[in-house]
């Protein structure tokens, strides 16, 4: 018979291979959740020699594609302002995830794309949301470009703090978003 950590199917795993024959196996990754699926493979065997053992690894990402729908806040300077956006995953291959997202509301109506990366243990990292259209009269001086943090069940949320100059200005902001995934 044939034996594996959980997350791991195998095609054949019970039945009597004759001496001087084979079983061809195709042993498939089927995680349940996020994580890091590693463990043992193992053969049940009365045989007298060679190993009955394999280390197995495989690593499962959340789904980030689909469609999601949230809010964009900033402040500064004892203000905030905020926008409605709405994203569109469709690039994820393994940790990386890439898209397009569109913000609404008063002052918003920008447009751009994104890409980010999450972790087994759904930890964000490397969020960046640029901009198509940008403010008028704003560049960046320094800070974080790309936004970090976590996404927990089905609501994702991030934050950055950035310097920005507008019009000659130098503006420290903090930036959070909050998505969730339709």
């Amino acid at each position: 018979g044939l034996t594996g950590h959980t997350g791991y199917t195998a095609s054949w795993t019970v039945g009597t291979i004759a001496p001087g024959t084979s079983q061809v196996t195709t042993i498939g990754f089927a995680p349940t959740a996020p994580g890091v699926y590693n463990g043992t493979l193992t053969i049940v065997a009365d045989h007298t020699s060679g190993t009955n053992s394999a280390a197995i690894t495989g690593t499962a990402y959340a789904n980030m594609n689909g469609g999601w729908s949230g809010s964009y806040s900033a402040s500064a300077e004892g203000t905030s302002s905020g926008c409605n956006m709405t994203w569109i995953v469709s690039g994820q291959t393994g940790a990386g995830f890439s898209g397009t997202w569109q913000s609404s509301g008063a002052g918003c109506g920008q447009a751009g794309n994104l890409t980010g990366t999450i972790s087994p243990s759904n930890a964000i990292s490397d969020l960046n949301i640029s901009a198509n259209v940008a403010p008028s009269g704003c560049t960046w001086v320094s800070g974080e470009k790309m936004a970090t943090g976590v996404y927990s069940g089905t609501t994702l949320t991030t934050q950055m703090t950035q310097t920005i100059s507008c019009s000659g200005r130098n503006i420290t902001r903090s930036i959070t978003t909050v998505m969730r995934k339709q």
